[in-house]
């Protein structure tokens, strides 16, 4: 698979990730995940993460959501819904560093060119930096 291949089968428009994020509730950064995930772990020869990883984040997530509305409706608090926030927010960090663990070998055995994943990036930004590196490979290649 050519740089530009890759690109155009695993990036999308950051904005289109965006808006469909917003409008989706968050449930589109899911879909986003478990598309790539058959086709990334069959490029990687093996499984680069587990799907109940992506499984017990959307189960977080829809707890912090359906608890934080219920909580609100009856305390005005959001207590126990943050550890649910928090549990998404971890899985979806290591979700993510595995994918960028990955695409940086990815890189270097296929291209060989020497991608280093910002791990701050990576970190505030997971999903839409992976996008953002999936994107713009095709032009790292042609440097």
């Amino acid at each position: 698979m050519t740089a530009k291949e890759f690109s155009q089968n695993f990036g999308e428009s950051t904005i289109k990730v965006i808006i469909l994020g917003v409008v989706t509730f968050g449930i589109y950064f899911f879909i986003w995940i478990a598309e790539r995930r058959k086709e990334l772990n069959t490029l990687a020869e093996q499984e680069i993460f587990n799907n109940n990883l992506l499984i017990a984040a959307a189960i977080c997530s829809g707890m912090s959501t359906f608890l934080s509305t219920i909580q609100i409706a009856l305390t005005g608090n959001t207590g126990s819904s943050n550890m649910f926030s928090l549990g998404y927010s971890i899985l979806m960090i290591i979700i993510s560093w595995k994918i960028g663990k990955w695409f940086e070998l990815y890189c270097t055995k296929e291209f060989k060119i020497d991608l280093k994943v910002n791990k701050f990036l990576l970190v505030f930004f997971n999903i839409f930096y992976l996008n953002y590196l999936f994107n713009t490979l095709s032009v790292r290649v042609e440097k």
